[in-house]
């Protein structure tokens, strides 16, 4: 029968043990008596852990907890942190003494999940050793060669002094995570390990493949999590840790059962590394029907709009590209539909832009502009209308799409430089030229450039 673990008044005291490192490894009520083959309590232990959740306060405090991690790192100029994503099932901790047959890894105080810095450490070291050449090489016991002592420590070929490395690998943190349906728990599953020759393992007998295996169960952490890695050191020297365990958890894994596909782990892109791979895709696109592929791909990401706008004018304006036209840059869209000629008339390019009201304000709220005539695109716009239909302009001024192009100088947002080659140059398509010397007065440049504005006005006579 099963074995008293805990007393009773114990529990009394420790109160539902929410932390399941407590509940798993201190306040276990049974264990299972190995002598008569029992596994109940084991059972019952790795039921808990695959069900477990934990509660929403404590949950609430590891964020806190966590971000508050993430940003004394993030001050630092030392440290280099990125997130890793488990691909498959990982186990971690097998190894480690536990009141039952099978170990795991919960931090304290939280009891929560997480990768040992001295786990990612020796398997960078240990991946460089194999992968990385004879400068690399690592011997027996903690005698290494130059380049390894220098980055995780031990001690050098020719010397029996112990060295401490420049690295340092933080224990990695399970990232904040998102809750999972079904009766499951946040982080493990049941598993199984099942030695196929257990009396060669016991140096009995020859691997024949005579023997009954039989399985033993265990705790693995659950593909998906995601946690966040921290190493601190040189930056030249980071840097190569860092692509080497990215590479490493990729093609080999850590923990126990690699060899059939466990502890695999990929790369989480920053968000800037992300922004950054899409503006390379989106400068690639040489082809309209490449550039609908990117539209359709970022077109919710706001911080990609311009970068989108700039390769929407480097192909042809197909059909299929009009939606991408006319949700990312109306107002440019209408400019390129009038130089083109698909707009013969001012009233055509008005209910056009009627038409375009939604996305244009759309587009005003993404480019954080409150008006459109004080926009360069409108501006712009305002002008070719000008430029093609000036009569039909000045009979219309009560059109929509006039009332809201036409803009003052008080709009505009010309420099002194820009300003005094539209006076020298005499070319005042818009804005008048009699309402300039009020806005120069008026403007809140200094007053050596209101004295040379308005000098040069004189000198043009207006």
């Amino acid at each position: 029968m099963a074995i008293e673990a805990c007393r009773k008044a114990h529990l009394l005291f420790a109160g539902s043990g929410e932390n399941l490192s407590l509940k798993v490894g201190k306040l276990i009520e049974r264990v299972d008596e190995w002598s008569h083959n029992e596994h109940e309590s084991k059972d019952n232990a790795l039921k808990l852990m695959s069900c477990f959740k934990l509660e929403k306060s404590a949950c609430n405090a590891y964020k806190i907890a966590f971000q508050n991690w993430k940003s004394a790192i993030e001050g630092r100029q030392d440290c280099e942190s990125f997130d890793i994503k488990a691909s498959t099932r990982v186990l971690l901790g097998t190894g480690n003494a536990s009141v039952f047959e099978f170990g795991f890894n919960l931090n304290y105080p939280w009891g929560i999940p997480y990768i040992s810095g001295s786990t990612l450490k020796g398997a960078v070291s240990s991946y460089l050793s194999r992968h990385g050449g004879t400068g690399w090489s690592r011997y027996d016991g903690a005698v290494k060669s130059d380049a390894q002592v220098e980055l995780f420590g031990g001690i050098r070929e020719e010397s029996s002094q112990s060295y401490a490395g420049l690295l340092t690998f933080h224990d990695a943190w399970l990232c904040p995570w998102d809750r999972r349906t079904n009766n499951r728990g946040d982080w493990f599953d049941e598993d199984i390990i099942n030695p196929h020759y257990p009396g060669y393992y016991r140096e009995q007998r020859l691997p024949d493949g005579t023997d009954n295996p039989i399985p033993i169960k265990i705790a693995a952490l659950c593909p998906g999590l995601q946690f966040h890695v921290t190493i601190q050191g040189p930056e030249e020297y980071r840097k190569l840790a860092k692509e080497v365990l990215v590479r490493l958890l990729a093609e080999e894994g850590i923990g126990g059962k690699t060899a059939v596909g466990y502890g695999r782990f990929t790369y989480v892109k920053s968000q800037n590394e992300a922004l950054d791979d899409a503006r390379e895709e989106i400068s690639q696109a040489s082809s309209p029907e490449k550039m609908k592929a990117v539209f359709e791909k970022f077109k919710t990401n706001k911080s990609l709009q311009m970068d989108l706008i700039s390769a929407l004018g480097r192909v042809d304006c197909t059909k299929d590209l009009e939606g991408a036209w006319t949700s990312l840059h109306p107002l440019g869209f209408l400019e390129l539909l009038t130089r083109r000629g698909d707009l013969k008339n001012l009233r055509m390019l008005n209910d056009r832009f009627k038409n375009f009201e939604k996305s244009i304000q759309k587009w005003m709220e993404a480019s954080r502009i409150d008006s459109v005539s004080k926009s360069r695109e409108g501006q712009a716009l305002f002008r070719l209308m000008l430029e093609k239909w000036s009569e039909e302009v000045a009979g219309n001024r009560d059109i929509k799409a006039v009332k809201e192009l036409a803009f003052e100088w008080s709009d505009t947002s010309f420099s002194a430089d820009e300003l005094l080659e539209i006076i020298e140059s005499k070319k005042f398509s818009w804005p008048p030229a009699d309402g300039l010397r009020y806005f120069i007065e008026n403007s809140e440049r200094n007053s050596d450039e209101r004295e040379l504005l308005l000098l040069a006005l004189e000198e043009a006579g207006l």
